[in-house]
């Protein structure tokens, strides 16, 4: 069976992405009376682990698939995620803290969906609340992008052992980026083997806008 569609396989993605730094970080600007609004939550990553510290966190995420993990995570509240556009949204609360995590700012590939989330933000952010928005700093320089991230040919990420024993492959394709507009088209790549069987492959295309710091000055 082979599938190409631009959301994550759910249980790929939970198996592959394991950092927690991150959500430390984020953990730090909450307590007991803080209410969060993540957006581009995903399956639940970020959000399992800040419940841990308040009650009060909705996550968004455009993919029912991932809510649908992210539901099983932590259950309670049905209410708690709402299957939206992080860009187009009208919740009727406000937040005291509202997070975009790994990368969920960079997704939005036109300055229309940009603007839709700062829309959004205004709000949805209670006064004297915070917003944190990640972005990665671009390994090279503006000038150099173009030649030096595109590759012929596939990356690989690594190797995971799945729940039921099976194996999973993880690569990224990197044909093709708009240097002038800034935004990098990957491909992810997973294959599952079952012994030494192929059973699935699963492509997983995106676009990633990139940002160099002054940027945001």
């Amino acid at each position: 069976m082979t599938t190409e569609q631009r959301d994550y396989n759910s249980e790929y993605y939970d198996v592959v992405t394991t950092q927690t730094t991150d959500i430390e970080f984020y953990r730090g600007f909450v307590d007991d009376t803080t209410r969060v609004l993540e957006l581009g939550c995903g399956s639940g990553r970020v959000t399992e682990k800040l419940l841990e510290v308040t009650d009060t966190v909705v996550g968004v995420d455009l993919s029912s698939a991932m809510l649908a993990r992210a539901r099983q995570k932590v259950g309670g509240d049905p209410d708690r995620f709402v299957c939206g556009d992080i860009t187009d949204l009208a919740l009727g609360q406000r937040f005291d803290l509202i997070i975009a995590p790994f990368r969920v700012m960079q997704a939005l590939e036109h300055d229309a969906q940009i603007d839709g989330l700062f829309d959004v933000i205004r709000a949805h952010l209670a006064p004297g609340g915070r917003a944190i928005l990640n972005v990665f700093n671009p390994f090279l320089p503006a000038e150099e992008m173009e030649e030096g991230w595109a590759q012929e040919n596939e990356t690989f990420c690594g190797e995971y052992t799945l729940p039921d024993g099976d194996r999973l492959m993880a690569f990224d394709e990197r044909t093709h980026l708009d240097a002038d507009r800034q935004v990098l088209y990957p491909k992810l790549v997973f294959r599952r083997y079952r012994d030494e069987t192929l059973v699935d492959e699963h492509v997983n295309p995106i676009c990633m806008r990139y940002y160099y710091p002054e940027e945001f000055v």
